[in-house]
């Protein structure tokens, strides 16, 4: 591991600076890409470091700055549209952003700013949150069978509607138990529902297995979550959860690796409790390269495809190649859509091949800032 890399990862493991640090503009680059600068500004101010040089200093300040800007104005934008959806008697549950950073990190300027809003909603309101968010001055730019995209110009985000946690196709998770247990939180003095603590823990890992658990501040995610509310969780329904769902395959690595990069204090046994057996996990460590996140590298392609798609999950083969089906047809038809044209069997079957054949050749090992 890179020697910047593993500083980050001790300064925010221990919260505090126990070394004496050389190179900060390589942690500040690192900090950066990774989305944990707000978070390690947060820990020099606390820490009241004195060998920073100024540069450095100046450019975490504006970082931090800028990110608290944004997510302010977020977090007011977010409040009005739940109180209008409230008006109209219209069921609505933040995830990530905003609720995310209040809940995990008891200030949301701590976390990275999020360009869109995921709202949990009901698909029997859908005619009432088209009229709504149409009437804003939003767009629908993409729909699925379960989540709707709106964008709108001169607008402060997307919207991110999701009638599921993730595509049916990809993952089984019980949504309805996830409204029967939501909970009352406070954002800027509003009470709104959000998920209970161990449902978006599931939500949390399910989504970093679905980005090839690529981007470190998911599992970072899951690390502040674990870390400030451990004891209001019921780790025994989040086991049954996980075993009821098949998702011992898709929150195995994010939970191991939460725990191996940021020391995240699971209960007991937790992992070893719901791991998948010793074949599935060969087949992930063999698949997985802990170098993608840490050095925000890009995985080969097939490999990505086949950890997202959960080959090795409960399901088995069979769940994979309806995840592949329903991927294809997801790619295709968003690809028309750009373009401007009209889906078809001929041109779904063209796609495919097209995509195989380009899955068949190398990949670059080029890095890319994480999304």
């Amino acid at each position: 591991m890179p020697r910047d890399n593993a500083l980050l990862l001790d300064i925010i493991k221990n919260e505090k600076i126990n070394k004496r640090i050389s190179d900060w503009s390589g942690i500040l680059h690192y900090a950066a890409r990774s989305g944990l600068a707000p978070y390690i500004f947060y820990i020099i101010k606390k820490e009241k470091c004195p060998d920073i040089p100024n540069d450095v200093m100046k450019r975490f300040q504006n970082i931090y700055f800028q990110n608290l800007r944004k997510t302010e104005a977020q977090k007011r934008f977010l409040v009005s549209i739940l109180k209008d959806l409230k008006r109209l008697e219209i069921d609505a549950m933040p995830l990530k952003g905003i609720a995310l950073a209040e809940m995990a990190y008891g200030a949301a300027e701590l976390r990275p700013f999020s360009s869109d809003i995921d709202l949990l909603m009901k698909k029997k309101d859908s005619d009432g949150i088209y009229d709504y968010f149409t009437g804003l001055g939003y767009k629908k730019i993409f729909e699925t069978d379960w989540s709707t995209l709106f964008s709108g110009k001169d607008k402060p985000c997307f919207l991110d509607i999701h009638w599921q946690y993730c595509p049916p196709q990809e993952v089984y998770v019980e949504v309805e138990k996830a409204w029967e247990n939501a909970q009352t939180f406070s954002i800027d003095g509003f009470d709104v529902k959000v998920p209970s603590y161990d449902d978006l823990l599931i939500y949390l890992a399910v989504v970093t297995n679905n980005d090839s658990c690529r981007y470190l501040k998911h599992f970072f995610d899951i690390h502040m979550l674990v870390k400030r509310h451990k004891n209001d969780m019921s780790w025994f329904y989040t086991e049954k959860a996980i075993k009821n769902g098949h998702l011992g395959s898709y929150c195995y690595l994010p939970f191991t690796l939460a725990k191996r990069f940021f020391g995240t204090e699971l209960p007991e046994n937790f992992i070893k409790r719901i791991k998948p057996n010793i074949a599935k996990r060969a087949a992930l460590n063999m698949l997985f390269d802990p170098k993608w996140t840490i050095e925000l590298k890009r995985p080969s392609r097939i490999r990505k495809i086949v950890i997202e798609g959960g080959i090795v999950s409960g399901a088995g083969p069979v769940h994979f190649i309806r995840w592949m089906l329903y991927r294809l047809r997801f790619e295709y038809r968003y690809s028309q859509k750009h373009k401007g044209a009209k889906s078809s069997l001929f041109g779904m079957m063209r796609y495919a091949s097209e995509r195989i054949s380009r899955l068949m050749r190398p990949s670059s090992a080029k890095t890319r800032d994480p999304q």
